[in-house]
C-alpha cells in the first residue's frame, strides 16, 4: 500500500459517513475504480477530487491527500443551510414532506444546482424526465403557481349553423 496515510483517512471518513465506496461514487461522481484506488492506497486523490470527496464526507480535503492538517472542513459561511431546511420540513404534513422531496430530487437533475454532473443510468427512471433547461423549468413553475391562482369559467354556445363556440373568461381567485 503506497498510500497508506491516504487509505486509512479515506476509509476512516467513509466509516464515519457511514457510507459506502459505491455511494460516495454516486455522490461525488468521482469513478468507482478511482475511489476503489484511493480507499485501497495504490492512489492518491488529485485536488479537484479531494474537495469533491471531501465535500460529501464533510472533512478537509487536504486532510484526504495527507497533509498535517486538522481532519474537520473549514465551515462554510452559510453553513447552516441544513438546519434551516429541516426547520421547514419539519413544519410539513406527511404531504407537504413527500412533495418538498420530490421537488429536492428534481432540483439534483438540474446541473445548474447538482453537484454531481454523473449521467444517470438507473433503468426505472424516465430518460425524458428530467432534460428540461432552467427556463423551461421555471416557466413550469410559474404557469402552476399562476393557474393555481386563477378560476376559468367557460361558456360553450351554438350558433345558427350549428358550430359550437367556447368562450373562457378566467378571474382571479
Amino acid at each position: 500500500m503506497k498510500n497508506e496515510l491516504t487509505a486509512k483517512r479515506i476509509q476512516l471518513a467513509l466509516s464515519n459517513a457511514n457510507m459506502k465506496p459505491q455511494e460516495l461514487s454516486d455522490i461525488t461522481g468521482v469513478s468507482k475504480a478511482s475511489i476503489s484506488q484511493y480507499v485501497n492506497g495504490s492512489h492518491v486523490p488529485g485536488n479537484i477530487s479531494a474537495e469533491k470527496i471531501g465535500k460529501i464526507l464533510k472533512v478537509s480535503p487536504l486532510w484526504l491527500m495527507g497533509f498535517d492538517v486538522p481532519i474537520d472542513r473549514a465551515p462554510a459561511p452559510k453553513e447552516n443551510y441544513p438546519q434551516k431546511i429541516m426547520q421547514y420540513y419539519d413544519m410539513l404534513n406527511d404531504t407537504g414532506k413527500k412533495e418538498a422531496e420530490k421537488r429536492i430530487e428534481e432540483l439534483t437533475h438540474v446541473p445548474k444546482y447538482s453537484l454531481n454532473t454523473k449521467v444517470d443510468n438507473n433503468p426505472n427512471r424516465n430518460k425524458n424526465q428530467h432534460n428540461d433547461s432552467v427556463d423551461e423549468l421555471e416557466a413550469r413553475y410559474k404557469k402552476m403557481t399562476s393557474n393555481s391562482a386563477q378560476k376559468t369559467d367557460c361558456t360553450v354556445s351554438s350558433t345558427t349553423d350549428g358550430t359550437e363556440v367556447t368562450q373562457e373568461k378566467a378571474s382571479n381567485l
